[in-house]
């Protein structure tokens, strides 16, 4: 009656199209260097499907559940990363699920024709369905409290497996069905000096990932701001260390943000070599 729905997808795309090495002048050299960026976000959907006596249950079971279908998308991670210096794809979709409730075999699935009679209200079936749980969980109880000697050894464990199985599928009538999926989406981004704050896409609640250039949802953005005073602070410094015989981009670090909305979702601090400047050659 019910199965585990997987779906696996993945969006791989570069924001910026214009993937040009950064270039620096120093003296009478020409340097090429730049910092491509990676930004994975991973998102989780959820589709609940209504039981048919999804309205009996708090009547009947004392729970609530919904009584209307509902598809619901969040972000589960995200992750800013430092890419290779020319834009290499991964393709790393993966898939995961988990379920609120018991996975059903083909082969296990109840005929609601068997406990109702033709001609019944959906009130009365429903109630005749509790009933049926009520029944399972007290032969439940019976077997493994040793109240009936209607199994033994293992075929108690058997027993009681199967029960599971057919108790699952009534409470499934009034809990509904759940589904899980995952999907990762991944942006390439090369940086500029000039600009600190870059759309990668939208996200809605109702919808999941988004065009960019649509109306619905919240902005996913990343913003980068430059850390002054970490690392190495001279130019004097830089190439005592670095003990440089030609010139050099040192780039500098900078507090990558990934926000949803409102909402920051991811950071990371890494060094970008648009931010960075040329040191030249150490004086021999």
């Amino acid at each position: 009656m019910k199965k585990i729905l997987l779906i696996i997808t993945a969006f791989v795309f570069a924001i910026s199209a214009n993937a040009q090495h950064q270039v620096f002048v120093a003296g009478q050299s020409t340097i090429y260097q730049k910092t491509v960026l990676q930004v994975t976000v991973n998102v989780k959907k959820e589709v609940i499907k209504s039981g048919p006596y999804a309205r009996y249950a708090q009547q009947y079971l004392g729970v609530v559940v919904n009584l209307s279908d509902k598809t619901e998308y969040s972000i589960t991670s995200s992750n800013i990363s430092v890419a290779e210096s020319t834009y290499k794809y991964k393709n790393n979709s993966y898939s995961s699920s988990s379920n609120d409730y018991n996975n059903i075999s083909s082969g296990n699935t109840l005929d609601i024709s068997r406990t109702s009679l033709v001609g019944k209200s959906i009130q009365a079936m429903a109630s005749d369905a509790a009933q049926a749980i009520f029944n399972i969980r007290r032969k439940k109880m019976d077997l493994i409290t040793g109240e009936t000697q209607e199994a033994y050894g293992a075929g108690v464990e058997a027993a009681i497996k199967e029960m599971n199985k057919l108790e699952q599928q009534y409470i499934d009538l009034f809990m509904g069905e759940k589904s899980v999926s995952y999907s990762q989406h991944e942006y390439g981004l090369v940086p500029n000096k000039e600009n600190k704050s870059y759309v990668l896409t939208r996200f809605s609640k109702e919808k999941g990932i988004l065009d960019i250039l649509s109306s619905e949802g919240n902005t996913i953005v990343l913003t980068l701001t430059p850390e002054k005073g970490i690392g190495i602070h001279t130019d004097t410094e830089k190439r005592a260390t670095y003990s440089l015989n030609s010139p050099v981009i040192m780039p500098e670090w900078a507090t990558a943000t990934l926000i949803n909305g409102s909402e920051t979702i991811g950071t990371s601090l890494m060094q970008i070599a648009q931010f960075g400047k040329i040191i030249e050659a150490a004086t021999k």
